[in-house]
């Protein structure tokens, strides 16, 4: 718990009236109020720190707020009146995605966003070469891995880290998951709490 300082006006009504003048110059008294300390967390309801006296629901939760989802930077073709389905295949793991729909904006989306834990990239992007868009990515993050999907018979986009058929999202999770185990691991014991107290509830 922290305080703050309140000044607490002293009451007219308790002074004897002949040193009432007197005393409504002196200096207010200060007393401290508590204060519970807040701790605002993103992307989650839970606004402070769990005590002992929480239940165990609320203690869970807090735990499980510190899931770290996989952050990935996709890079697709553009369609009209669309959205990427490999972003929507991607976020039904409940992955965190940035998506690009140029070789370009994946360029600049990178400068702003270049601690992304790793790339798919549609070989048919050609604003800018496949090769390029992965040598820059390797070039600020050796270790992230980079999934390149692409067609039967395409040509390797070189540098990357897998290569994935473009009709077989299916695998394209699976290679994610084991990619990410851990986080997987911890996504999935978060939905197996929150499926149990749904039922509850």
């Amino acid at each position: 718990m922290i305080g703050i300082d309140m000044p607490v006006p002293i009451p007219v009504s308790l002074m004897r009236m002949d040193f009432a003048l007197s005393l409504v110059h002196l200096r207010p008294i200060i007393v401290r109020v508590p204060m519970p300390v807040v701790v605002f967390r993103h992307s989650t309801k839970l606004t402070r720190l769990p005590t002992p006296h929480d239940d165990a629901d609320t203690r869970r939760a807090y735990h499980n707020s510190m899931v770290r989802r996989p952050c990935l930077l996709i890079i697709d073709r553009e369609h009209s009146a669309s959205i990427s389905t490999r972003k929507l295949v991607i976020e039904s793991a409940k992955f965190n995605v940035i998506t690009a729909y140029s070789g370009t904006e994946a360029l600049e989306t990178f400068e702003r966003f270049p601690n992304v834990d790793g790339m798919v990239l549609n070989s048919t992007i050609h604003d800018v070469p496949c090769e390029q868009i992965v040598a820059t990515i390797r070039a600020r993050t050796p270790n992230a891995p980079i999934i390149v999907v692409q067609g039967p018979g395409a040509q390797s986009c070189a540098g990357a880290s897998h290569y994935v058929d473009s009709f077989d999202p299916a695998t394209l999770l699976e290679l994610l998951h084991k990619l990410f185990p851990r986080e997987v691991s911890a996504i999935e014991q978060q939905d197996d709490a929150l499926k149990a107290k749904e039922n509850r509830d």
